[in-house]
């Protein structure tokens, strides 16, 4: 709810805890859009597998910078 509401007030940065489901659709959603974007989660969101997330962005182009618990997408 607060990631849904931090993209109305047109945020940058956006915590989604361990929501795997509102990380990739809120990836795949900014990366449309201009400009540069952190979305953070808790550890054990990011040990998940994301290779279809990763594959998708790659493919569109985008800019990523990853860390241990985070994503930058520019």
């Amino acid at each position: 709810y607060r990631s849904l509401a931090a993209f109305k007030r047109n945020e940058s940065h956006f915590f989604v805890g361990e929501g795997g489901t509102t990380f990739r659709f809120l990836a795949a959603r900014l990366s449309r859009q201009v400009g540069r974007f952190h979305l953070r989660g808790s550890p054990r969101l990011f040990s998940r597998p994301h290779k279809g997330l990763w594959d998708l962005l790659n493919q569109l182009n985008v800019k990523t910078e990853l860390g241990p618990n985070d994503l930058v997408l520019d």
